[in-house]
């Protein structure tokens, strides 16, 4: 089942149900680099979302299986403007968990898929997978202006459905 919940539309009165079904461990929710951009916006919602958000991330099982780049190098430590050493960021992000060294190893299995794709994005792990980009045509559009229109629906609902793929 893929539910697409429009928290900008709905408002305050989504919080409530959607971080209780977030933090429920029960559904399985699959999300692709989900910890990166939609668990940062949820939280930046309120109170009702600083609860454990149980979601199983593709992004990460990509990276372990090598189909996308491993993700950034932790920023450099650096001094700011009066010498003074700068806040340091949270190092890995919340959402990454290392596995070690089975990470950086290639799996125990042996397969021919083709070479991973050159970037690490939803599109292109399709693109390798099953064989077909995802279309972002919808993208860049504003998704601020309510009501969304149906090929922003569209674009929303395939990226959703093409996760368990």
């Amino acid at each position: 089942m893929v539910y697409l919940v429009d928290l900008h539309a709905m408002g305050a009165a989504a919080d409530e149900p959607v971080s209780q079904f977030m933090s429920d461990p029960t559904p399985i929710k699959i999300g692709f680099m989900f910890h990166q951009e939609d668990v940062k916006a949820l939280r930046a919602r309120g109170a009702a979302y600083n609860k454990t958000i149980t979601c199983m991330d593709v992004g990460n099982i990509a990276r372990a299986l090598h189909f996308v780049k491993d993700p950034p190098k932790p920023p450099k430590d650096e001094t700011d403007e009066n010498g003074q050493p700068k806040e340091k960021p949270q190092w890995p992000p919340a959402g990454w968990h290392p596995l070690g060294d089975a990470a950086r190893s290639p799996p125990p299995f042996s397969c021919s898929l083709p070479p991973p794709p050159r970037g690490s994005s939803l599109s292109s792990l399709c693109h390798l997978l099953l064989g077909k980009p995802l279309s972002k045509t919808s993208q860049f559009c504003n998704w601020e202006y309510r009501p969304l229109d149906d090929a922003q629906v569209a674009y929303a609902a395939l990226d959703a459905a093409a996760i368990p793929r």
